[in-house]
């Protein structure tokens, strides 16, 4: 199991919402996790993954509205 399955396992289990974005730059998939009270105050957590589902890399920061 990869460090990216275990994420979404773990992710999974607690209920937590989350979506999935393939990346090709290098070739792999991000985890972007958005938590905040409303709409137009939140954050978004993102998780880089390469494509062996190894964690390459994290970033946070606040959530633009559109």
């Amino acid at each position: 199991m990869s460090e990216l399955d275990v994420m979404k396992a773990m992710l999974n289990r607690i209920g937590t919402g989350y979506g999935l974005r393939d990346d090709h730059n290098p070739d792999g998939t991000a985890v972007l996790i958005e938590t905040g009270p409303d709409e137009s105050d939140f954050y978004v957590t993102q998780f880089w993954f390469d494509s062996e589902g190894v964690l390459q890399e994290v970033m946070g920061g606040k959530g633009e509205v559109f």
